[in-house]
């Protein structure tokens, strides 16, 4: 729904022009014309500056008597190619400057023209010879044009549709029979002449002849080597005229036939393909040219008004196989010339006989105003106001006529809009409704009698003598726009549609390429050809300079955003700027500012946007393309905008094939229900939200403190209409907040979180329901409790069955069967315990009476309430509400099938929490749950549910088995009669044996009373401290002598220990310096990264990864504790041990030296807690000698070990200083480092040595240094 509006236009006029031109071509590389004139000079044109030179005169004495037909350049070879009527081809070359003379052609030229690839050229001669040439004017093809060609394709018609095929009822068999047309032969203004004309891709050309024999015209289709494909058949009254169209599936030309004026079409094999006729009167009208633009989307007629003594060209677009007239331009003098500029899809170029060059440039718009879009077609203007109706083209909701063709229409309000028709005469109209009389003739397409439209003539300007465009009405008084002035200056005047004035604003050299205008601020935005943009104020009359430099602009929107003002430019390649920045970059196929909202269409991922026009956007969105308060939705590809509805958030697309799709966007239907639910406007929200599928939690999650202050209201306008509406907001009901995950991109910025969103809002509606009217709103209130958190099915039936038998309890139980399932509903029937509540359900199921019958009188067999219950819940596997049946229940004959079903069910967890502590069946549960916990290896709990059962043996024995000795030997204690000393020393057995000396040592002090033994213990387990604590003022015993003797042994060890530590580090401190020096080796001979390793693996140091994999297969579970996770860490950590193996040679052998390094220097480190009371103690009782051996011993490895650490793990200047000292290059070396440290970087960090004090000062520091 798009129209043709003109955007500028310019004239060349100047005195070497003046002869006029026989032909001209267009070079868009250097933005030049190059003519040939009249006189035979060849010409060149600045398009921008319109400044004409003289290139040449042509002063060949073989062309002196003829003239120029076509010209053309071949821009490979910077050649003119220019032909003449008699025959004669000259070439002018621009870097010699000369014109040279190619050949000729015998009888001379009478059509000829360049494939678009320019590698052919095809010319037909005079005497009917075609000719086809290389571009060096070599030979190809030459033939006779109207000889029968054998290699003619000949066309297949079975007659489907044809005349034979048809049924003609009375007329009977002869209507059926052909009768042949009479050939008629060329009207008469047929010029004679023979046309050539190639298709888009350079495969086909045609050829328009008048037949020397049959004397008509003929058209012949011919493939690119000079082969005849297909011949066109009859066509009565077909003119010279001819072209073809770019995309190549259409050929074109022009007839006059039965008082007809008609354009008609030809497939590529001459067949007729439709027709249109042209809005002139019959037999007065000579069509001269036919042209296609560029894009084959605007179709150019020029013809001759006989009658007017008028040349007019037509402008033709087509859309749903309509052909709209878009554009008429009437001329009163002669047009030699017509051409499309072959690189710009919209400008085409007019050469006047008196050599005047007019430059036209257009571009698509669709112009609306809100929801009303208007759509040019010739003297008619079609309406569709698409708030009431969507109706697709061709066709409108009503029509206005006028009486000459229109070229614009600008809008002002939906009620005020003006024409600008083809001749010059600007008309501003408002619109009306109801039957007064209309000032143009009105057709009303569709049957809505809330539409009669009339208009009425506000104000007409008919004096207007320049071409105006760009034009925009700023209010109901007056319009702006662009002219051009005497000297060709572009002018921005005022039109003053009162006083019939004009007024000029503002002047400049520029040409402007788009115009807009901002109501609100008065500002009036402009693109020069400068790239440039500017902004003029109406009040201060103001030229200012806004944006330095913008790709040049077709389509625009102004935005007005936090008080600043925003122009969003599409350019020709998709490409959307914001104020000059690139928003989205050869993307965007349209665009369309909808209240607060900007929408965009893009081509690539095919998607509709829909961005918020505010600060963020400016701040964020402009920047990252990304707007999480938009959801982008899918449409089909090529869609565009046509318009938007603000009060139905509805947006119009027009689809590549021309039909409109109405769709409403989700970000723009969550933004009208948000407005409507901030106004309480319940029942409007949810018929939008019914009719577009709209989560109706959205009614809640919206504002739940609004709704249920609003609950009341809520009601009344969801259930005017329809209690079932209520239901079906119940229904849909969901604990997830959907503004929250559904709908988050529409409440982005609000975090509201509300806990029991089902049971408030089902109490609060239920409780008003039954407040407003019980009975209109049962079934609600059954749904109600349905959807209640949790459910509360019971009092739904218990509510059916309150309601009186018959009709209504009958529809208010289907209608919770609709709710539940059958077999549910059964269920929760029986555990309401009601029976008759039971049968009510029961009869309307598909259960055997006999069944249900005979367990019912089973249960009521049962005097015990509680019991009865509690076997129902049994029954129906409720297993807490059997439990507090159980907890009511006291009854001994009962007890051991309770306690069975909490043992068999496991249900002890839940049983110790619902049944009270003081119940008389507790200590027996608690002692149930004491030996599950028990089978279960949960030794701790199993001895506390023990000790709750009072069962204190087996606590003890669970407090064993769990280690835990306080407990055990707390509770042993107080039982009369108890081994106690016999367990005292059990325990302290397993504890030594366990390594837990301190504590063992603990039991024979305190229980068993066993001070000797209990410091042995403590010897044993090298507790000097408290050993030497229990000793005493002992100096001469037995235990005084063991401890004495124990703390010599431990010091010598330790001091071996020391120096198998030294030489174990030793060892592989020097192993390493080897393996990384043969690795730096093999770096300088510039080995593979793959090789380095090759000198130092042996023939036996790979592992097979067939050998890995089996060992891992046939481990085996070592516990049942061991989990899943557990397995896969310790395979995890067995890889990783095989992948660095310290065997020599193997690959990773540097860096599991260095992690083992590191881990001795670590353990090294953790030898002086133990060392520090050994050091101590030895020397207090005496053994002087191997306390400073010891003290010395481990000064001396923690100084080697702080040496070799500045060595191993030197800093990085030191690391790069090392490697720069050998032969290896710079880039060699920092991969070298890079690759190393990747490897494993934990093992390329130093040990952080956090020693704490230990030395014993008694000792002199002098011995401990080394030696």
């Amino acid at each position: 729904m798009e129209n043709l509006k003109l955007k500028d236009f310019r004239e060349i006029n100047d005195e070497n022009l003046c002869g006029g031109l026989d032909c001209f071509t267009v070079d868009s590389f250097r933005n030049v014309i190059y003519a040939v004139t009249k006189s035979n000079r060849l010409i060149s044109i600045d398009q921008k500056s319109g400044h004409v030179e003289n290139i040449t005169s042509i002063d060949n004495e073989k062309v002196e008597e003829s003239y120029s037909v076509y010209v053309e350049l071949f821009i490979e070879n910077d050649v003119l190619n220019i032909y003449f009527d008699n025959g004669i081809i000259l070439t002018y070359s621009f870097d010699s400057k000369e014109v040279n003379c190619v050949g000729a052609v015998e009888n001379g030229i009478a059509a000829v023209v360049s494939s678009p690839d320019q590698e052919c050229i095809s010319l037909i001669s005079k005497k009917d010879k075609l000719f086809l040439f290389t571009r060096f004017f070599d030979i190809l093809v030459e033939k006779d044009l109207h000889a029968d060609h054998s290699e003619c394709i000949q066309k297949v018609d079975v007659g489907w549709g044809s005349k034979q095929t048809q049924f003609h009822g009375l007329e009977g068999k002869q209507a059926a029979k052909i009768e042949s047309e009479p050939l008629e032969p060329p009207v008469p203004w047929d010029d004679q002449r023979k046309r050539i004309f190639w298709r888009g891709d350079g495969l086909y050309f045609v050829t328009s002849a008048i037949h020397p024999e049959k004397n008509y015209r003929v058209l012949r289709i011919w493939n690119n080597e000079g082969l005849l494909q297909y011949e066109s058949e009859y066509v009565a009254g077909l003119e010279h005229t001819l072209t073809w169209r770019p995309e190549g599936n259409l050929i074109t030309s022009s007839r006059y036939y039965q008082n007809k004026h008609e354009i008609v079409f030809f497939e590529k094999n001459g067949l007729r393909h439709g027709e249109f006729n042209l809005p002139i009167e019959p037999g007065s009208f000579i069509i001269r040219q036919l042209t296609w633009s560029t894009d084959s989307k605007v179709f150019l007629v020029h013809g001759y008004d006989c009658n007017r003594n008028l040349d007019i060209v037509f402008l033709y677009t087509m859309r749903n196989y309509h052909w709209y007239l878009k554009q008429c331009f009437k001329f009163n003098e002669r047009l030699d010339l017509i051409a499309w500029d072959p690189s710009s899809q919209l400008i085409f170029y007019i050469v006047t006989s008196r050599g005047i060059i007019k430059q036209y440039s257009f571009s698509w718009v669709t112009d609306r105003f809100d929801d009303l879009v208007a759509v040019i077609d010739g003297c008619k203007v079609q309406f569709t106001p698409f708030k009431f109706v969507s109706i697709p083209p061709p066709m409108s909701a009503y029509s206005i006529i006028f009486d000459n063709p229109i070229n614009e229409v600008i809008f002002y309000r939906s009620q005020i809009f003006g024409i600008y028709n083809c001749e010059g005469k600007l008309f501003i109209y408002k619109t009306s409704e109801g039957e007064s009389d209309s000032d143009a003739k009105i057709e009303i397409n569709v049957r809505n009698t809330a539409m009669k439209p009339s208009i009425q003539m506000r104000h007409s300007f008919t004096n207007l003598k320049e071409l105006m465009y760009h034009t925009k009405v700023i209010n109901a008084n007056s319009i702006i726009g662009i002219r051009k002035s005497d000297d060709n200056k572009s002018e921005l005047i005022l039109v003053s549609l009162s006083s019939k004035t004009v007024t000029r604003l503002a002047s400049f050299q520029q040409e402007v390429w788009s115009l807009d205008y901002h109501e609100t601020m008065e500002l009036v935005i402009w693109q020069q050809s400068d790239l440039s943009i500017k902004k003029f104020s109406m009040n201060d009359r103001v030229i200012v300079n806004w944006i330095e430099s913008h790709p040049k602009i077709v389509s625009s929107n102004l935005a007005e955003i936090d008080g600043e003002l925003y122009l969003f430019g599409l350019t020709r390649d998709g490409t959307l700027y914001c104020n000059g920045k690139i928003f989205i970059k050869n993307n965007c196929s349209s665009m369309l500012i909808h209240q607060n909202k900007f929408l965009i269409t893009t081509g690539n991922d095919n998607l509709l946007r829909c961005n918020l026009l505010d600060s963020r956007f400016v701040a964020e969105v402009l920047s990252t393309l990304n707007d999480p308060r938009d959801e982008p939705r899918n449409i089909e590809r090529g869609s565009k905008l046509v318009t938007s509805i603000a009060d139905d958030a509805r947006v119009i697309l027009q689809m590549p094939r021309g039909n409109l799709e109405p769709i409403h966007p989700r970000t723009l239907l969550l933004d009208l229900l948000k407005q409507l639910l901030n106004k309480k406007q319940f029942g409007d929200a949810f018929k939008i939200m019914r009719r577009h599928r709209i989560n109706l939690n959205l009614l809640v999650d919206h504002d739940r403190k609004v709704f249920l202050s609003s609950v009341e209201q809520f009601i009344i306008e969801i259930g005017k209409e329809d209690v079932q509406n209520i239901c079906l907001f119940l229904s849909e009901l969901q604990k997830e907040q959907i503004s929250q995950t559904m709908y988050k991109f529409a409440y982005f910025d609000e975090n509201k979180v509300y806990p029991n969103k089902l049971g408030e809002i089902c109490s609060s509606m239920r409780s008003m329901m039954i407040t407003m009217d019980p009975n209109r709103y049962l079934i609600p209130i059954l749904v109600s409790y349905v959807k209640d958190d949790p459910p509360k099915i019971d009092e739904a039936l218990k509510l059916v069955y309150s309601q009186e038998k018959g009709k209504r309890q009958d529809d208010a139980l289907k209608y919770l069967f609709y709710l539940i399932d059958i077999e549910n509903l059964y269920k929760e029937a029986l555990g309401t315990y009601d029976f008759d509540v039971f049968l009510m359900v029961a009869e309307k199921s598909n259960k055997d009476p006999k069944e249900y019958h005979q367990y019912l009188n089973q249960l009521r067999a049962i005097d015990n309430i509680y019991y009865r219950q509690y076997k129902i819940d049994v029954d129906l596997k409720r297993f807490d509400k059997a439990l507090i049946n159980i907890k009511k229940i006291t009854d001994e004959s009962y007890r051991e099938e309770c306690l069975n079903f909490i043992k068999n069910n496991r249900l002890f967890w839940s049983a110790v929490k619902i049944i009270q502590s003081d119940h008389p069946w507790m200590r027996s549960i608690w002692e149930m749950f004491g030996d599950y916990l028990l089978i279960k290896r949960y030794y701790e709990e199993a001895g506390v549910a023990y000790q709750k059962a009072n069962v204190i043996p087996n606590a003890i024995k669970a407090y064993q088995l769990s280690e835990n000795w306080h407990m055990a030997l707390e509770l042993a204690i107080t039982v009369p009669d108890y081994d106690v000393e016999s367990c005292c020393r059990s325990f302290a057995s397993r504890l030594k044996a366990n390594k837990k000396y301190t504590d063992a040592a603990y039991i024979e002090e305190i229980y068993l009373n066993d001070k000797p033994a209990a410091i042995l213990t403590l010897i044993e387990g090298h507790h000097w401290t408290e050993a030497n604590r229990l000793l005493g003022a002992e100096t001469n015993g037995p235990l005084y002598c063991a401890l004495q003797a124990e703390l010599f042994v431990e010091a010598n060890n330790f001091i071996s220990g020391l120096k198998d530590k030294r030489e174990e580090l030793t060892v592989k401190i020097e192993r390493l310096k080897i393996v990384e020096e043969a690795k730096i080796k093999a770096l300088e001979n510039e080995n593979e990264p793959g090789d380095e390793e090759n000198d130092l693996i042996s023939d036996t140091s790979s592992i097979s990864d067939s050998s890995i994999s089996s060992t891992s297969s046939t481990s085996t579970k070592s516990g049942g504790e061991n989990s899943l996770a557990t397995r896969k860490t310790r395979h995890k950590n067995k890889k990783n041990l095989r992948k660095y193996s310290l065997k020599p040679g193997s690959a990773n052998e540097d860096i599991a030296l260095r992690k083992s390094i590191k881990e001795i220097m670590e353990g090294c480190v953790m030898l002086t807690e133990e060392a520090s009371p050994l050091i101590r103690w030895s020397y207090f009782y005496g053994e002087t000698g191997v306390a400073t051996a010891c003290q010395t011993g481990l000064s001396q490895l923690l100084q080697y070990i702080d040496t070799q650490i500045a060595i191993l793990w030197p800093d990085e200047e030191m690391d790069v200083r090392l490697l720069n000292q050998t032969g290896i290059g710079k880039d060699r070396r920092l991969q070298n480092l890079a690759t190393r440290y990747l490897r494993d970087p934990a093992s390329f960090v130093a040990p952080k040595l956090n020693i704490k004090p230990w030395k014993f000062a008694l000792i002199p520091e002098s011995s401990s240094q080394p030696a």
